[in-house]
């Protein structure tokens, strides 16, 4: 090779190590994409998508060609990538509601497009897409069934051992946000030197969920047969106001043979951002001897695929009713303090699963304490 081939041949070199990749690679997709050949143009984008990971355009246009080709698993995921990189756009938030839309998904789906009508009120595919959801909901009445199994264990308790529990559920809506539903749990429990006990509750609730506000009256009956309490009798109302965030108030009135327990808890969870909130809140009971105050916090991550939250409270607590989420804690044990982590996934199709753990500090006597600790698995399908 002569000296002008050898000084050619290096330009050349320089001049094709100046292309920029990320120039090149949307480049040769786009040709790709006119050519037809969409899957060669998604394979072109991938290490691309993944060597800038602070760029929005490139995973956008991964989930638009990933779409085209009906991937839309691939698509919901490339849009969830974009919105990481860009939370406020409308395009990849209308583009994700597709995808879960066409995935069976339109009660998340709706999320997604409503968030993007709160950021552009005429934004096209939202709309077209609240619409096909609203398509989707041929019947009158929805329905979800759930199902959840519990395992307790109390490692220093003088007497307890373990435990656990199972529920059912069935909860029916209207489209117009009247609400009904119902439920059976059937708890057990062992203890050292005694015999093993169990207990029966029946859930009903009636009310109305609408989207800033809504209202559920509980109502538990308790078939204790432990021979601690009895037969008890729980009513109480869960209310909602949702301006900015949801503003909650559960009240309940918990009606045993020794006993009444008075309990009203406010919280507010205040929004942050990427789906972010933090939920402060209290509790405060009156029994028939003495009022009792039990602070909280709790911080929650919510995201198309499901969500995360974990928390804590503080303060004595005394058989108290957590109707809204269905328990009725009718232990003799004083609780003084307890955390919780736990998360759900949407498996899609209208599958969603949650796994759960708790911990309470319970006072067994004066001066003598144990942990309770509460593993909850459950299952719930809509219809």
């Amino acid at each position: 090779m002569n000296v002008a081939n050898v000084v050619l041949a290096s330009a050349m070199a320089v001049g094709a190590s100046s292309v920029d990749p990320y120039d090149e690679a949307m480049a040769r997709s786009t040709a790709q994409e006119k050519a037809g050949d969409l899957e060669a143009a998604i394979r072109t984008l991938e290490p691309i998508a993944a060597a800038y990971p602070q760029d929005y355009a490139v995973v956008l246009r991964l989930g638009d060609l990933s779409f085209r080709i009906r991937n839309y698993t691939q698509a919901k995921e490339a849009y969830r990538m974009a919105l990481e990189r860009s939370p406020r756009a409308a395009g990849a938030r209308a583009g994700l509601g597709w995808a879960l839309a066409y995935l069976g998904s339109c009660d998340i789906a709706r999320e997604q497009f409503l968030a993007v009508l709160e950021l552009e009120p005429e934004h096209p595919s939202a709309r077209d897409g609240m619409a096909y959801c609203a398509s989707k909901t041929t019947s009158v009445l929805s329905a979800a069934a759930g199902l959840a199994i519990s395992a307790y264990f109390y490692p220093s308790h003088t007497t307890r051992d373990y435990g656990g529990s199972g529920i059912v559920s069935l909860d029916l809506s209207h489209r117009e946000g009247w609400i009904a539903g119902g439920a059976y749990r059937y708890t057990f429990g062992t203890q050292r030197n005694y015999d093993s006990w169990e207990q029966h509750d029946a859930y009903f609730d009636l009310g109305y969920a609408g989207k800033k506000l809504g209202a559920i009256a509980h109502y538990v009956a308790v078939f204790d047969r432990s021979g601690f309490s009895g037969t008890s009798h729980h009513i109480g109302l869960s209310a909602r106001w949702s301006a900015l965030g949801d503003v909650r108030l559960d009240a309940s009135l918990s009606m045993y043979d020794d006993m009444n327990v008075f309990r009203a808890a406010p919280s507010w969870k205040i929004p942050l951002s990427w789906g972010l909130s933090v939920e402060p809140g209290a509790a405060l009971q009156r029994t028939n001897a003495r009022w009792l105050a039990t602070p909280s916090l709790a911080l929650m991550l919510e995201r198309a695929w499901g969500s995360l939250a974990a928390g804590g409270k503080y303060g004595d607590e005394v058989r108290p009713a957590y109707l809204d989420a269905r328990i009725i804690a009718n232990i003799p044990e004083r609780i003084s303090w307890g955390w919780w982590i736990g998360g759900t996934w949407n498996a899609g199709q209208g599958l969603r699963v949650q796994l759960s753990y708790a911990t309470n500090r319970l006072q067994v006597l004066e001066g003598i304490s144990s942990d309770a600790h509460f593993v909850n698995l459950s299952f719930s399908k809509s219809f």
